[in-house]
């Protein structure tokens, strides 16, 4: 027989709005990246699976995946245009070919740049009736910077998943003027009233839900 629920137990008020996370402030708001930097780092993350997996119709050269980097950049013991070259030749793939989904990008500023992190699964795509499996998870932390060919990943780290208590540093966001303030100005597609600004603090509110959730962070207020 389960416990009796003691008779001095509130109910939780699952309807009461959360309290603001004390170290979450609105990406446009504490910006000096425009919207268009947020929405472009965006899609260079965004393509990273597809250039891994398929190399955008490009076969199996791995320049669609190398040049995501810089020239200098460093990922997975690769340094360089050239080894980032080869660690995109290692698995056989097609134009069809899909195994690397990421998720939940969060973006924030920083000096010389912008960083970011996104959660990783690859899946192992079950062939001839064999059942598909996770091969790895985790998430990625990078840093960005804008390059005369746009917005490029500096560095790249994989960091697997783990449970229970962990140390938190909170992030202090960079100071900034409000001339500053990115995304203010209305861009509203077709019979939308939301701007550039207003799309991306909900695409970063909602990747953000996950890594509050996961995390516990600020025990449960973020």
């Amino acid at each position: 027989m389960p416990p009796s629920i003691p008779a001095d137990t509130t109910p939780i008020a699952t309807r009461s709005p959360l309290a603001p996370a004390a170290n979450f402030v609105a990406p446009t708001q504490q910006s000096s990246l425009s919207a268009t930097d947020y929405l472009d780092i965006a899609q260079l993350v965004a393509s990273y699976g597809h250039a891994l997996d398929s190399g955008y119709g490009r076969g199996e050269n791995g320049e669609a995946y190398a040049g995501l980097y810089t020239a200098d950049a460093s990922f997975a013991g690769a340094t360089g245009h050239d080894q980032l070259v080869r660690l995109g030749q290692i698995q056989p793939r097609g134009p069809e070919f899909v195994r690397h989904y990421l998720t939940n990008h969060v973006i924030e500023p920083m000096p010389g740049g912008a960083k970011g992190r996104e959660y990783l699964a690859v899946i192992d795509n079950g062939l001839n009736g064999k059942a598909s499996s996770l091969f790895l998870g985790g998430h990625y932390e990078n840093t960005y910077v804008k390059t005369p060919q746009g917005w490029r990943i500096k560095t790249r780290r994989l960091f697997p998943p783990r449970s229970g208590p962990q140390d938190q540093t909170a992030a202090t966001p960079p100071a900034t003027s409000a001339a500053q303030v990115a995304g203010t100005a209305a861009v509203a597609a077709p019979a939308s009233s939301l701007s550039a600004g207003d799309t991306i603090e909900i695409q970063q509110l909602i990747a953000r839900s996950a890594y509050a959730l996961d995390s516990a962070a600020d025990r449960g207020a973020a």
